[in-house]
């Protein structure tokens, strides 16, 4: 017998170590059993070895092809923006679009209070002051643009900023342009009209000049307007749950730590996921790739449930209702009339303030999965963006009550860019909840905005 064997059973690797044949007694006692000689051994083993190689090797072929033939060919690059996508929505504020780091010092999204548009993030005030700079600076020449509207457009504007570049790219090209582009993201999660009126008039009193505003909204004013009136709140004020938020900050009772500390557990494991992922490379993986970036996606969809649980709790909170002003009752039954029609003032006067400025104003409304055929529906989409619930009957009746308004809008001088029924023949997964899409949904909305804007510069 060559070598000593250890009495423990020690399980080596490497070429080296199973050239001199080392490998636990057991092992070997089977081994002699079988009669087999060593050489014979170790070419079974290479055989073994190779035909997993090529089995894997066959999946990943057939899975990749299968994947271009449904028009949907995998991207490593794209798998890795998703996941980085993934736990930034869910463990930082959303990433500025200046040259900013792409994810920043991890830290929660919270709200504060702002004296003009109800509440703003502390990115969000941020970016207003950069602005502010920027057009105080003489030598700026940039082409500029401001993006307002709530978590849609802040995505679009932010986190999914690779999207956004379809449409800065292409305008410096533009004759009309012809110099770098260079956007502001005023977006905030939560926000409505006339939170963008209110701001967009704040810029304006600071001495803002951007080129393009592109309001970009629509489920928020329906949505969280109808929400309140059944509360018993006026439904054109700000989100009651993000409001809710920026006054109870650093105040959680027991029931709102244990919603805290839950996040937090989803927020760890996303990351601790994504590092296992990037870190050893396997969203260069089409299987693989495709595997992790459904369990991330499940990991949020959990960590937005128990988001949304949090907010609902809050509410109830006697510190939460006693700094509520929301008690100013609805002054008609007619909720969703009253949020349409602030919707359509607050745009035709953001267009009366953009307009004697020189200033291009695009109203762009928004799709959502709540919007019968606004898009073919995939199990996935289905699932997380509708439920067992089913569509909102008041997101339903009010993108219908919109579109039936874009007109008055154009006529109104607004320029509108309806985008409700842009994914209208899209079999492809593009939302991961009710309104929210990611990279390839930001693309081609991206391609939207930018025939849009073309169309009115010249």
């Amino acid at each position: 017998m060559r070598g000593v064997l250890p009495k423990d059973p020690v399980f080596f690797s490497g070429t080296r170590a199973f050239r001199r044949g080392i490998y636990c007694s057991a092992f070997r006692r089977w081994v002699t059993r079988l009669h087999l000689p060593q050489k014979t051994l170790r070419k079974k083993f290479a055989l073994a070895a190779a035909s997993i190689v090529a089995a894997l090797l066959v999946a990943e072929i057939a899975a990749r092809g299968w994947a271009f033939a449904q028009g949907q060919p995998y991207s490593a690059e794209r798998a890795r923006e998703s996941i980085r996508e993934i736990v930034t929505q869910m463990t930082a504020e959303l990433p500025g679009v200046e040259g900013e780091a792409e994810t920043p010092a991890r830290k929660e999204a919270l709200f504060t209070l702002h004296p003009y548009s109800g509440y703003d993030s502390g990115l969000g005030l941020k970016i207003t002051e950069r602005a502010v700079a920027h057009f105080h600076d003489p030598d700026a020449t940039a082409f500029t643009i401001f993006v307002h509207g709530g978590s849609v457009a802040a995505i679009f504007a932010g986190i999914q900023r690779g999207a956004l570049d379809v449409v800065t790219q292409q305008l410096a090209e533009h004759p009309s342009v012809a110099r770098p582009v260079r956007v502001f993201r005023m977006a905030t999660a939560g926000f409505k009209q006339p939170q963008q009126l209110a701001q967009l008039a704040y810029l304006l009193s600071r001495g803002c000049r951007p080129n393009v505003v592109i309001n970009l909204d629509g489920l928020n004013e329906v949505r969280t307007g109808t929400r309140h009136a059944v509360l018993g709140m006026q439904p054109t004020w700000p989100s009651i749950g993000h409001w809710t938020q920026a006054h109870l900050g650093g105040r959680p009772d027991a029931q709102a730590v244990d919603h805290l500390v839950d996040m937090e557990m989803l927020q760890r494991e996303a990351q601790s996921l994504s590092d296992h992922v990037l870190g050893w490379e396997l969203h260069h993986s089409s299987i693989l790739g495709r595997l992790y970036l459904s369990r991330l996606g499940t990991i949020r969809f959990r960590w937005s449930l128990v988001q949304e649980a949090y907010i609902e709790h809050a509410l109830t909170t006697d510190q939460g209702k006693k700094n509520q002003p929301f008690g100013v009752p609805p002054e008609t039954e007619d909720a969703l009339g009253d949020v349409i029609e602030n919707w359509f003032e607050s745009s035709v006067s953001m267009q009366h303030l953009c307009e004697p400025r020189g200033i291009l104003y695009l109203h762009v409304i928004q799709p959502t999965l709540h919007d019968p055929g606004s898009k073919l529906i995939t199990p996935a989409e289905r699932e997380k963006g509708i439920g067992a619930k089913g569509m909102d009957p008041d997101v339903v009746k009010g993108y219908e009550m919109m579109r039936a308004r874009v007109e008055d809008l154009k006529g109104a001088g607004v320029t509108v860019l309806d985008a409700t029924r842009i994914f209208a023949d899209n079999a492809e997964t593009l939302y991961y909840d009710n309104c929210h899409v990611g990279r390839k949904g930001n693309e081609i909305l991206a391609e939207h905005i930018y025939t849009a804007l073309a169309e009115t510069l010249e």
